[in-house]
C-alpha cells in the first residue's frame, strides 16, 4: 500500500513523496493510458487536450532502486 506524506494539490505549490515498493507497473500503466487516449480521442470527446503521460510527467516522478542482495 502506498504511503502518503501529505495531500498534494496541483495548485498548492507543495511537493511530497509517495514511496511504494514494486513500482515497476508505472511505465506499463502510463503506456496503457496513452494507448486508450490515442484510440478513443476521436470519438470520445475527451476533455483533456494532452495525453495522460503529459500530466504524469508534469505532476509526478518515480525512481527505481536495485538492491545488490
Amino acid at each position: 500500500m502506498p504511503m502518503r506524506t501529505r495531500s498534494i494539490h496541483p495548485t498548492s505549490g507543495r511537493s511530497g513523496s509517495r514511496p511504494e515498493a514494486g513500482g515497476g507497473w508505472i511505465p506499463h500503466f502510463i503506456d496503457a493510458l496513452d494507448d486508450r487516449y490515442w484510440r478513443n480521442r476521436g470519438w470520445g470527446r475527451l476533455p483533456i487536450p494532452e495525453p495522460p503521460s503529459f500530466h504524469w510527467h508534469r505532476n509526478n516522478s518515480a525512481s527505481f532502486i536495485l538492491d545488490p542482495f
